[in-house]
């Protein structure tokens, strides 16, 4: 309620128990849609995790971050914001089998929050853009592509390599999630 007697601007530093959140936007480092007029946050939610499922993902977390700020730091972010986790295993499997150290980037953060206008907006970390940073360190690729291994469900099957390394593996996990965001 009361401001905080210090001249700091941090909203950790203020005594504040509310908090408003600017319109999330479109990230270059996400795929981003705001669903249409009249679903619901839980309807969002829900929404979100049967496209992920269909696409071959589970929901390993569920992080609600109103609930958080307001347990750790008694602030209200004012309306609902949580953070799915999000994994295929047979890609994390690969993955992790041939780079351990790309598991910093799992699993993949799909946020789904309300907007000031009372619109979902569902936003999905660009895997592209994520691998990107992985990429950059040949050994993390070398090891990929090394290893003779595939980047695929369908080529892991066959036996069959499809090459590309850590960048193939982004590109295929990129593709899978613009399908599911274009889904919603």
């Amino acid at each position: 309620m009361g401001q905080a007697s210090s001249s700091s601007s941090s909203p950790l530093s203020s005594s504040s128990s509310s908090s408003s959140l600017p319109e999330y936007g479109n990230p270059t480092y996400g795929l981003t849609k705001k669903l249409p007029p009249g679903i619901t946050f839980p309807d969002a939610i829900a929404k979100v995790t049967e496209a992920l499922k269909q696409n071959g993902f589970g929901v390993l977390t569920e992080i609600d971050m109103r609930a958080t700020m307001q347990k750790k730091l008694n602030v209200d972010l004012g309306r609902p914001y949580t953070i799915l986790g999000a994994c295929n295993p047979k890609l994390a499997l690969n993955a992790l089998q041939n780079a351990p150290a790309v598991g910093l980037f799992l699993p993949c953060n799909v946020a789904v929050l309300e907007d000031p206008d009372g619109s979902m907006v569902v936003s999905i970390v660009s895997p592209e853009e994520m691998f990107s940073i992985a990429a950059k360190d040949g050994n993390v690729s070398a090891a990929v592509v090394g290893s003779g291994q595939s980047t695929s469900a369908a080529d892991t099957r066959s036996n069959g390599p499809s090459g590309g390394g850590v960048e193939a593996l982004a590109k295929e996990v990129q593709d899978i999630m613009t399908k599911v965001i274009g889904g919603l």
